[in-house]
């Protein structure tokens, strides 16, 4: 069932799909992404408004760069959220996987990443 639709400036409509089983998204181009695992923990109130945050931060931040918005930027954003949760949920316990715990770790994943990036 499909909870979700985001739309990034009403130029890339993509489907958000979660059970805390599967996570499909899909372009409306015909492309689709699956995510082959996912954190139940993370599949929680709260978490939700973090991906959809963190996925608009991300179109944002492409469209400012000129780069435009694509749905795989939404893909990239549930990959990155689906982690988060995991670490979460492993450090700090399955009740560990808040909306303040991932955004955290998503916070992290974008440091190491500019670190990556700028050696």
């Amino acid at each position: 069932n499909v909870s979700r639709q985001l739309w990034w400036g009403h130029r890339i409509p993509a489907w958000y799909c979660a059970d805390g089983h599967i996570t499909v998204i899909a372009a409306a181009d015909g492309r689709r992404w699956q995510l082959r695992q996912a954190c139940n923990a993370a599949a929680r109130a709260g978490l939700g408004d973090v991906l959809a945050g963190y996925g608009g931060g991300l179109g944002a931040r492409s469209m400012a760069n000129g780069q435009g918005a694509d749905a795989s930027l939404l893909a990239l954003s549930a990959l990155a959220h689906a982690s988060a949760g995991q670490q979460s949920a492993q450090e700090l316990g399955y009740g560990g996987a808040t909306p303040m715990a991932a955004a955290a770790f998503l916070e992290q994943q974008e440091k190491n990443n500019e670190e990556t990036n700028n050696n």
